[in-house]
């Protein structure tokens, strides 16, 4: 068989040959470009790997120091734990339960753990949160400097304590303007990145991985000098400031060694914004971290699962499975109950008032399922606060409290019953004088005026709060009355309107008057209250399994560990 001649070249031929060459130079070069950036990156590596190394060994040897200083201390007999009061904390003495509270937290410093203190309300917990970073900076032990978030009505009684009780320690009010609060960051965070003291927002997160050296940007944490660290003033900020901040507060500008979370109920709910968001000021490596505390009066508000949310935000590797918290469950606690704090009694006296007629019809209209129309036919009678017997009982309540000489705190939780209120103090101005009133909408400013006032002058006789933004942290011991005209269906927001008054400063004994009216919902709502109450002195107080070698929580007669 003849074989077929091969065709001869044609232009197109030649022509696909040349394309496929240049194709295949052009893919070499791709090839060698690809190496050279892979070549750079490793070197880039590399030289972040040696930083880390060196980080790592320089802070091996700095707590080899501490280390062998602690040993030294201890050869010489000293203490390594706060069981006296601090030298910089000068303002007053601990009361012995406080100074309990403060050696707690050292033992957890020096463990490298962080807690809870759960004490009372009224028993001072700031104090002892004073006492300790008093402590802190004197030793000095810690490996940060401290923030406090705190809600914005005890943002300014924060300030002021410290300055009552440690005024040689420097305090940074957070607060303000987005320029304002770029100021406080660039004259008090020494070596702040330029992108964290400025305020436009969009390359704020973008941005935060550029600063500091390579290291630092594997580890996310801010590198700062140990004297620098010691020397910076504590930061006091607000639960919203926190979050909106935390790009440019967080560990990439500050490695904060001490966060305190006040009223820490708001972190209840693990998944909440504000949860997230404080982790981003918490760092943690092998020998040293954020050392996180957190402050409430009401650890347990409806379920063991809020409880589960604040142990593990302190303690998540050893609280990390809710489900086994749930069934395995141990927590301690510290109530005015537990300590002599010579306060006078408190009594809590519940006063049932009468439905008027319109409330009458309202009440029938629920039961039988007409609410709809009872609505369009009172229309503005459903407003709160429109009780026209439990007005009458109020006004004769007042008139006496006043003649006998009391001073009265009024909570409710409606902004429409505050104003109905407000107008009714106006219209008895003449027999009661000048009065208070404080709700979510007062500025910052004027909230601490109004309270020093209401606090300091004869002339104040009422005080007219709301019972979320008046409830939480403020002293009001210039009142032996608290009237709670609506319940809360939270029985510890009332319970933390109480302890305005009755707490330590108090001289004279607090009576606690709540308005319920007879046979409403709002009289099943106190029963389930006290069902909730009830709940809580079972868990909290008798325990159901306490676990004996985690206490990641402190009350009285649980000292360091032998």
């Amino acid at each position: 068989m003849d074989a077929t001649p091969a065709a001869s070249p044609t232009a197109d031929t030649v022509e696909d040959q040349e394309c496929l060459d240049a194709l295949g130079r052009a893919d070499e070069a791709s090839r060698e470009s690809a190496l050279e950036a892979a070549r750079a990156l490793s070197r880039e590596q590399q030289q972040a790997q040696y930083e880390e190394a060196v980080h790592q060994l320089n802070d091996m040897l700095a707590k080899a120091e501490q280390f062998n200083a602690t040993c030294e201390k201890l050869a010489s007999g000293s203490s390594f734990l706060c069981k006296d009061t601090p030298a910089g904390f000068t303002g007053g003495v601990l009361r012995d339960y406080q100074q309990q509270g403060v050696e707690w937290l050292s033992t957890k410093h020096f463990l490298g753990e962080s807690g809870i203190i759960a004490d009372e309300m009224g028993l001072g917990k700031t104090v002892q949160i004073i006492a300790y970073v008093s402590w802190m900076r004197a030793a000095p032990v810690s490996d940060g400097p401290v923030l406090i978030v705190v809600p914005l009505s005890t943002l300014r009684n924060w300030v002021n304590e410290f300055r009552k009780f440690a005024p040689d320690i420097p305090v940074v009010e957070y607060h303000g303007t987005p320029e304002e609060r770029a100021s406080l960051r660039r004259r008090h965070i020494p070596g702040c990145p330029r992108w964290a003291a400025t305020v436009p927002k969009a390359r704020r997160r973008s941005s935060a991985g550029s600063a500091g050296s390579a290291a630092a940007r594997r580890r996310g944490v801010a590198t700062m000098e140990r004297e620098d660290r010691c020397a910076m003033p504590v930061f006091i900020t607000t639960y919203s400031l926190a979050m909106n901040d935390s790009a440019v507060l967080g560990k990439a500008v500050v490695p904060w060694g001490l966060l305190v979370v006040d009223e820490s109920h708001r972190l209840k709910n693990s998944a909440s914004r504000l949860t997230e968001e404080l982790e981003g000021y918490c760092w943690r490596e092998a020998l040293s971290g954020t050392q996180k505390v957190i402050l409430t009066g009401t650890p347990l508000q409806n379920d063991l699962l809020e409880l589960w949310s604040l142990c593990h935000f302190v303690m998540p590797l050893i609280f990390a499975d809710k489900h086994a918290f749930a069934s395995v469950y141990g927590f301690l606690q510290l109530d005015t109950a537990d300590v002599d704090l010579e306060l006078p009694p408190k009594v809590e006296v519940v006063v049932y008032c009468g439905m008027t007629d319109v409330q009458a019809r309202i009440a029938e209209g629920l039961a039988q399922g007409r609410l709809a129309e009872e609505v369009a036919d009172m229309g503005w009678h459903l407003t709160p606060g429109d009780s026209a017997i439990a007005n009458l009982v109020l006004d004769s309540m007042l008139r006496r409290l006043k003649a006998d000489g009391h001073k009265v705190l009024i909570f409710s939780q409606f902004a429409r019953t505050l104003e109905i209120l407000s107008d009714y103090l106006e219209l008895r101005r003449p027999e009661f004088g000048a009065y208070e009133h404080l709700d979510g909408s007062t500025p910052r400013e004027e909230r601490q005026a109004s309270m020093d006032r209401f606090n300091e002058r004869a002339d104040r006789f009422a005080f007219l709060l709301s019972t979320r933004a008046g409830g939480m942290g403020i002293n009001l011991t210039g009142a032996d009355t608290v009237i709670i005209y609506d319940s809360d269906w939270n029985p510890h927001a009332d319970s933390q309107a109480e302890d305005r008054a009755h707490r330590i400063g108090q001289t004279r004994p607090v009576v606690v008057y709540r308005l319920v009216t007879a046979g409403s919902v709002e009289e099943a709502l106190v029963h389930r209250a006290n069902s909730k109450r009830a709940l809580e002195r079972l868990v909290l107080r008798d325990g159901l399994a306490p676990l004996a070698a985690v206490r990641p929580v402190h009350r009285r007669g649980q000292g360091p560990p032998d």
